[in-house]
């Protein structure tokens, strides 16, 4: 069983091309062969308990790493180039206009009510020629052998995410209504790259009974 997941990344403005696909695209760390220029300055929007801030800082160890998210619930002993901060980024981010080579933000699904506004202080923030890469799931589940019912309890969970989202207007169907591209080119990016992958679930058989 999978979820179907979608990376976007994109260009700010002046870079002559994207990088090719990010592998692997689970972790979403971009390989150092793919950047025709070494990041100075990334951030990590939402970074939870900054598990992807951290491994990043670990492979750029020159650039300067920034994680933030609404909770300090991130370990104390990180790398040297990394910080956390507590920031809202569904308010005006704090940040100086162009400071950051490279902007992530992965599963804020959920959390965001405005996406527009949230790209748009991304795009105010990120350097010329900079990039961006936002990683959201889809809240559908399927399988390739048709095992996931229409009826099932699995296709009911997207139902009840889909409404629950739409109550508390954060929406929970960025996947679906292509809100990340949208978007994106609505604040000003261009070269958008998309790549759709799927992000395999746990069998019955792979769980212990432990």
């Amino acid at each position: 069983m999978s979820s179907p997941s979608r990376t976007k990344r994109a260009d700010s403005g002046s870079a002559s091309s994207t990088p090719p696909g990010a592998e692997p695209a689970e972790s979403g760390l971009l390989p150092p062969e793919h950047w025709s220029q070494l990041p100075a300055t990334a951030v990590d929007i939402g970074t939870g308990t900054g598990i992807w801030a951290m491994e990043f800082a670990d492979r750029f160890p020159n650039a300067s790493v920034i994680g933030t998210d609404l909770a300090p619930i991130q370990p104390g002993w990180i790398p040297p180039n990394l910080e956390f901060q507590i920031e809202d980024c569904t308010q005006e981010w704090t940040f100086q206009p162009n400071s950051f080579d490279y902007i992530h933000m992965r599963w804020l699904v959920g959390s965001i009510a405005d996406w527009k506004s949230l790209f748009k202080e991304a795009y105010k923030c990120l350097k010329p020629g900079g990039y961006i890469e936002s990683y959201e799931p889809s809240s559908r589940v399927e399988s390739d052998d048709g095992t996931v019912l229409p009826d099932s309890a699995l296709s009911q969970w997207e139902k009840f995410f889909v409404e629950g989202g739409r109550k508390i207007g954060r929406p929970f169907t960025i996947f679906e209504e292509n809100i990340q591209r949208e978007g994106m080119k609505e604040a000003g990016f261009v070269d958008i790259e998309e790549r759709d992958f799927k992000a395999s679930l746990p069998s019955r058989a792979d769980v212990s009974e432990d």
